[in-house]
């Protein structure tokens, strides 16, 4: 099904850059990628065969009326192909194209305390300056982490957490 879905989604990102209109396609596949996220029975509903094509494109218009129409135009070849089961797929490999292509990364970045507008930009730029990538960030809170900063970059963790180093100075005194 990759393969399924490679397809579909460098269609999707070729015509983007065809059209010049690869940001808008990106804005609608992240936007219905976050909806599938929120809400899974859209995913339920687009596998229903008790319901036609026709019912299935209803509620893409009705739930996503502002998306382009190049982008329903390919969900709903999907369904008419009888690939409802490949929808999110599709649309996550496109991200993935335009993120590699526009040369975005994510960093999951832990804290023990929520950080102020200011901390996330200072480390946003600072990792975007040493990663040569144009950085977003997903921050989170873990009290746990007593303070310091935890930070995940496709598999590579960066441990500078007061409970990292309590864990090695226990470690080294045992």
């Amino acid at each position: 099904m990759a393969e399924v879905s490679q397809c579909y989604a460098t269609a999707l990102f070729e015509l983007g850059l065809e059209t010049l209109q690869l940001d808008r396609y990106y804005q609608d596949a992240l936007l219905i990628r976050d909806i599938f996220n929120i809400e899974p029975r859209y995913n339920d509903l687009f596998a229903n065969p008790r319901l036609t094509v026709n019912e299935k494109e209803m509620v893409i218009n009705k739930v996503f009326p502002n998306i382009s129409l190049e982008t329903a135009g390919l969900i709903i070849l999907l369904l008419k192909k009888k690939r409802e089961t490949d929808v999110f797929n599709v649309l996550q490999r496109f991200i993935q194209l335009v993120r590699e292509y526009k040369n975005i990364i994510t960093v999951w970045v832990l804290s023990a305390v929520a950080l102020s507008d200011e901390q996330k930009r200072r480390i946003q730029t600072e990792l975007s300056g040493k990663l040569k990538k144009q950085v977003e960030m997903e921050t989170r809170v873990d009290s746990s982490l007593i303070g310091g900063l935890l930070i995940r970059i496709n598999g590579m963790v960066i441990d500078g957490t007061i409970k990292k180093h309590l864990q090695t100075l226990k470690k080294r005194f045992a």
